[in-house]
């Protein structure tokens, strides 16, 4: 059957979507026989996908799929009738075969657990020893290799010189979000309906453009898919393996400032994210050393970048309060609907990338969801406290970097997610800095004392910020106990904290120093926190004037995307500014002596 199938799809009497589908069920049908029968089925059904792109000789991808993936290849064939070439589309299913191959198959899905109702006669250790086989182990090679070279040559179509040429082909469009992507960012009405009717007369009328799109994501995204999935089939293999984890941090690096924004954002969904959160813990200096060196410095200058501009957008708003619905009434014209779709769809991905950097950020901090937890190992001392609370994890990290500025771009990151405008970003904020406050509590020789005085002060001044938020009234209780911390830890023993509360107005040194003595009386952190929020509550103004009264309707987020939760604020106000300083960041960091 497997060699029919093959038969009818190379004279063309299958298509590949059907291919597919029969060799899910030809995988299904040889499940109940073994883990050796699905061996021998997917070797079958693979290795016609080896041969026509991989050398065994080499051991390298063939030159073809690099010939492919140009703007001249694109163009090369069949321009009559605008669409890809037959090899294009070979390459284009074999890979969607390989990928669902892989995913059929996985370690405890439901084909391993029928292979176990089938093999529980036998014995349990022998069961055991027969769910732990690697079905794919004759393929992780070359399936790693070509993998990492598609995700290559396909970003590297989004770097500047090949834009152009695929300017000149008239193919630019296809570099762009399709209007279907558009259209799922968007609440129904008007915008929603333009970028359907644009999604469907585009498919009628550019289908090269069209076909070129869909190529290109989906060599994209199964390429990271098919990596991932290798790393579950084959874990013991592969994250011992420093080498292909320097694989995977060159995939990561390669071309990364020049993909779009919402490409970062899939990146880290569909691989970084799963593979550091299964990383045994034997492994994760090596893997998170390789997978979040190079995309926590992007996703830094992304996120900071997209929000200087949203609040500068805000700001210079010609008609301020007008909605949506409001500028379309007004106007029909279809450069303005488009614009508005484009600009509804960059707002979406910023919030969410947002939120990726902060998942990577509690990544750092509680990879195993430790943080904050006592362990039976764990002693009472409070400076094994706070090592254990998250601090360990991010020491861990920091000294397992190369640079040095990987462990400062990180504290960066972590007071940037704090004045961020979501309730999601800035609670994993909140974890973030906590562990912070943990690691420079923890007293480890191997950071020295320099990590409260440059990052207690920053922390400080970001928790103000987000306090004087109304959409962070929901963690008010979380960002006033993370300020006590800081304050009860660092504001004696550094001069960054102190120098930060006194920069706020309002806040003399007498006032200050009185509720540190207050605070140290208290037993109860709980009486001690209501201390600190006393203290804020006596600034000047209206910016902290929400920690008494509970008001959620003067401010909202800078960006609204369409949302089922319960989040979501209403359109009537404006987002505060974060409370300003006196103080330069060179004074913040003047003290930092990590890896003394």
């Amino acid at each position: 059957m497997a060699e029919q199938v093959e038969s009818l799809r190379s004279t063309g009497n299958l298509t590949g979507a059907e291919r597919g589908t029969l060799a899910e069920a030809l995988l299904a049908v040889a499940t109940p026989s073994g883990p050796e029968r699905v061996i021998q089925v997917l070797d079958w059904l693979l290795a016609p996908v080896k041969s026509r792109w991989y050398s065994v000789e080499t051991g390298a991808v063939l030159p073809l799929v690099a010939n492919l993936t140009t703007p001249e290849a694109f163009m090369a064939q069949e321009q009559q009738q605008q669409q890809l070439s037959n090899v294009h589309w070979d390459l284009f299913h074999d890979v969607q075969l390989l990928e669902r191959c892989m995913r059929r198959c996985l370690p405890g899905s439901s084909a391993q657990a029928a292979q176990k109702v089938v093999q529980e006669a036998p014995g349990e250790q022998q069961q055991q020893q027969q769910q732990s086989v690697c079905l794919i182990l004759e393929h992780v090679e070359w399936a790693i290799l070509l993998a990492t070279e598609m995700h290559r040559l396909v970003r590297q179509i989004y770097t500047p010189g090949l834009q152009s040429q695929m300017v000149s082909s008239n193919l630019a469009e296809s570099l762009q979000p399709s209007w279907e992507e558009y259209a799922a960012s968007l609440k129904p009405g008007k915008l929603k309906e333009f970028a359907l009717e644009q999604a469907e007369n585009q498919n009628a009328t550019q289908l090269k453009v069209v076909s070129v799109r869909d190529w290109l994501r989906v060599l994209r995204d199964a390429s990271l898919n098919i990596i991932n999935l290798v790393l579950l089939h084959a874990s013991e293999m592969t994250y011992s393996n420093p080498s292909i984890a320097g694989k995977m941090q060159t995939v990561i690096a390669t071309d990364l400032e020049a993909q779009r924004d919402d490409q970062v954002r899939t990146m880290v969904l569909l691989f970084v994210r799963p593979v550091l959160s299964r990383c045994p813990a034997q492994f994760r200096q090596i893997w998170f050393q390789a997978l979040v060196a190079p995309i926590l410095p992007d996703l830094c200058r992304r996120v900071e970048a997209g929000w200087t501009i949203a609040g500068a957008n805000k700001a210079t708003l010609s008609t301020p309060g007008t909605t949506t619905n409001e500028a379309l009434d007004t106007s029909s014209d279809v450069s303005t609907y488009a614009t508005l779709v484009a600009e509804a769809y960059s707002e979406r991905t910023l919030r969410e990338i947002s939120r990726e950097l902060g998942s990577i950020l509690e990544l750092i901090v509680a990879p195993d969801g430790t943080l904050g937890r006592r362990t039976k190992s764990a002693s009472t001392s409070d400076t094994e406290k706070d090592a254990v609370a998250g601090g360990k994890h991010l020491i861990d990290w920091m000294c397992s970097q190369s640079d040095v500025q990987v462990a400062q771009i990180a504290i960066q990151a972590g007071t940037l997610a704090l004045k961020i405008d979501d309730l999601e970003t800035v609670s994993k904020a909140i974890l973030f800095c906590r562990g912070l406050v943990a690691a420079a509590s923890a007293q480890d020789p191997r950071i020295g004392e320099g990590l409260a005085e440059s990052c207690g002060g920053e922390i400080v001044l970001a928790a103000v910020a987000a306090l004087s938020k109304s959409l962070n009234s929901s963690l008010q209780a979380e960002l006033l106990s993370l300020i006590y911390e800081v304050l009860t830890k660092h504001a004696r023993t550094t001069q960054s904290v102190p120098h930060a509360m006194l920069c706020i107005p309002g806040i003399t040194e007498s006032v200050l120093m009185n509720t540190l003595e207050e605070m140290s009386k208290c037993r109860s952190e709980k009486k001690a926190t209501g201390l600190v929020k006393n203290l804020l509550l006596s600034i000047p103004g209206e910016e902290l004037k929400i920690l008494a009264t509970g008001d959620n309707k003067k401010t909202i987020s800078a960006i609204q995307i369409p949302t089922n939760s319960k989040r979501r604020q209403s359109d009537g106000g404006h987002a505060s500014e974060p409370v300003k300083s006196s103080w330069t960041e060179n004074e913040v960091h003047a003290g930092f002596q990590l890896f003394q």
